[in-house]
């Protein structure tokens, strides 16, 4: 006979999944799926199809028979290439064979490190906002996320003595993103430098999130925390080509960091996806040396982009932004109206078939923000701009939304 107890709705749903929210970002992509005439501004993905020669190289991989499985942490030959650019560009050395591997982007490898590290009630730090997926991940893991707010009147670049302030006997981690999605924000060298010596005092293990490393503007410098002395051993570098190389859909990152840790993350890797795919492996291979081209034009188009964006908005009435120096991202500050960031975007969806993320959705410091993706031809971005401006036009005259 059945208990009672067996026959409670969805009785066979574990309780952690119960902590995690949906994503704010996707809740949106849906509901606007269904509007053909909405400009997209609200997920992070680049409009930019993956450069000719990159999908060519794919084609070639798989002609070449590279459907098979490869090594857990990717093939060896790439793992190689991957260190000597870590070595070049960002200034850390890494043995390819144990301190490196290849994950399904971005996410993967953050996902298996807070796994790896963290325990039951261990404390993660991480800037607020942040990107939807660190807080879930902590959550998944049993550890409690930390948030430490962002101001506009720093150009939301963390704070040490708002890190400092957060850190007690249950810190084990910090999950630092630079260039910062959602705001644009670089931390500068000597944040980071006192970053480093806070985690050496207090025996802090980072997660540096550098997916946004190439997309750096006006002569801003990007900043491994890893090349600091003393930090490659408590840091786990996160590196992705979705938004580089614009592949978001082809899911292929990799994760550099000490070896304890790397063997750790490989053996999760080993039971979760097994390994990236490897055609994919291979064509990223093989493009890394001639990508330069490719990327700087990329950035060239968000800078006219950004510029365009910053001028047009702070033109409007009420609402204004900071010229981000970093991803592709604009965080419009709207808090002079009456109306909080949720509803403000669903009204410029509905009404004005604007799509824009409310900043709540990438933490409660958001409110008051609404993020704007540089991701439409500069001919949309100047339709979406008229259209925000007509929104934002509307609720102050309302006194608020309908």
């Amino acid at each position: 006979m059945i208990s009672t107890e067996a026959k409670k709705e969805h009785f066979y749903i574990a309780e952690r999944t119960k902590k995690i929210k949906g994503s704010g970002i996707r809740k949106a992509f849906d509901m606007a799926s269904q509007l053909k005439d909405a400009i997209h501004l609200g997920l992070g993905e680049p409009d930019f199809n993956a450069p000719e020669e990159l999908k060519m190289l794919l084609k070639m991989a798989v002609d070449e028979g590279y459907d098979h499985y490869t090594p857990n942490a990717g093939f060896l030959d790439f793992r190689t290439v991957l260190a000597e650019k870590l070595e070049e560009e960002n200034g850390i050395e890494y043995d390819p064979e144990k301190e490196i591997m290849v994950t399904v982007g971005a996410m993967n490898a953050i996902h298996l490190a807070i796994l790896s590290i963290v325990n039951p009630g261990d404390e993660v730090i991480m800037q607020d906002p942040s990107f939807v997926g660190f807080e879930p991940c902590i959550l998944m893991a049993g550890g409690v996320p930390v948030k430490v707010a962002l101001r506009e009147e720093f150009d939301f670049e963390v704070q040490i003595e708002d890190i400092e302030a957060k850190i007690t006997d249950k810190t084990k981690m910090l999950i630092l993103n630079t260039p910062h999605n959602p705001t644009g924000a670089v931390i500068p060298r000597q944040t980071i430098e006192k970053i480093a010596d806070l985690a050496l005092r207090n025996d802090i293990f980072i997660i540096a999130d550098e997916v946004y490393e190439k997309l750096i503007y006006d002569g801003r410098e990007h900043v491994s925390i890893a090349s600091l002395p003393g930090m490659k051993e408590r840091t786990l570098t996160v590196h992705s080509f979705s938004k580089t190389f614009c592949i978001c859909g082809w899911r292929i990152g990799y994760a550099a960091g000490p070896i304890p840790l790397i063997n750790e993350m490989i053996k999760f890797q080993q039971f979760d996806s097994v390994h990236p795919p490897a055609p994919i492996q291979k064509a990223v291979l093989f493009y890394l040396s001639r990508s330069n081209e490719f990327v700087d034009y990329v950035k060239k188009v968000y800078v006219s982009r950004r510029d365009y964006m910053v001028d047009r908005l702070n033109s409007i009435d009420d609402v204004s932004c900071i010229k981000p120096h970093g991803a592709f991202y604009i965080f419009l500050n709207i808090k002079q109206l009456e109306c909080t960031s949720g509803e403000f975007a669903r009204f410029l969806l509905e009404k004005y078939r604007v799509v824009t993320i409310p900043g709540t959705a990438l933490g409660d410091a958001g409110e008051g923000y609404i993020r704007i993706c540089l991701t439409v031809p500069i001919e949309q971005l100047e339709v979406a701009c008229i259209r925000i401006e007509k929104a934002v036009k509307q609720v102050l005259r309302n006194g608020g939304v309908e």
